[in-house]
């Protein structure tokens, strides 16, 4: 589904429609298996899929995942909430067409996954959804993007629906090879335009 263009939204300067600023090759048997597992990962660290005070979804409601990846997150709250319609976007058709096996191969009929980018107006009426989700997303995010998104985050949610972001900034380490290795990301990030950071020692994304 290709979604609608809105040219008084557009910027000319970003990124080529289509072009994936992910920092790894997602379609890489690999990263799909290390997503998964830090999608597993983080929820435990959080402690749950909803952990926050003050979230509680309908059991009929409706949930937006952006850039999903393999669906890991949404595929456990599609077992926790049967009732429920769940969604999630992504721009790799490759990605998607794996999430979908994964929904299938276990029986989860309220879930779906389609092709989107969500740095593009995304293809859903408006207050659509009752819970929109995004995880980690500075890994491909620019700079520009992050106050369309919200935008279009605030034209898809009902009333009294919420809009749920988990970033991060770079772990802290004793270890100097690790230590460098963040720095060198952090750097990288800033070259190719994709940083929040204003000297390129962080990612920038909690702070904002």
């Amino acid at each position: 589904m290709e979604p609608h263009d809105h040219p008084a939204r557009s910027n000319p300067a970003r990124r080529q429609r289509g072009r994936s600023t992910y920092l790894i090759d997602v379609e890489n048997a690999g990263e799909l298996a290390r997503l998964m597992q830090q999608d597993r990962l983080l929820t435990e660290a959080l402690g749950g899929l909803l952990p926050e005070e003050g979230i509680s979804l309908p059991e009929t409601g409706r949930v937006l995942d952006l850039a999903c990846g393999p669906g890991g997150w949404l595929l456990e709250l599609a077992f926790c909430f049967p009732r429920a319609t769940l969604i999630g976007v992504d721009l790799s058709p490759a990605v998607v067409e794996y999430a979908t096996a994964q929904a299938r191969s276990r029986g989860l009929d309220n879930v779906r996954f389609q092709v989107m980018d969500v740095m593009e107006p995304l293809a859903f009426e408006d207050g659509s959804f009752d819970l929109i989700n995004g995880r980690l997303l500075w890994g491909f995010m620019l700079p520009a993007a992050w106050p369309r998104l919200l935008a279009e985050c605030r034209r898809l949610l009902r009333p009294g629906g919420i809009l749920r972001l988990t970033e991060m900034e770079e772990p802290l380490s004793t270890s100097p090879a690790f230590e460098r290795l963040m720095a060198l990301g952090c750097q990288a990030l800033k070259r190719a335009g994709q940083s929040l950071s204003p000297d390129g020692r962080h990612l920038g994304i909690t702070p904002v």
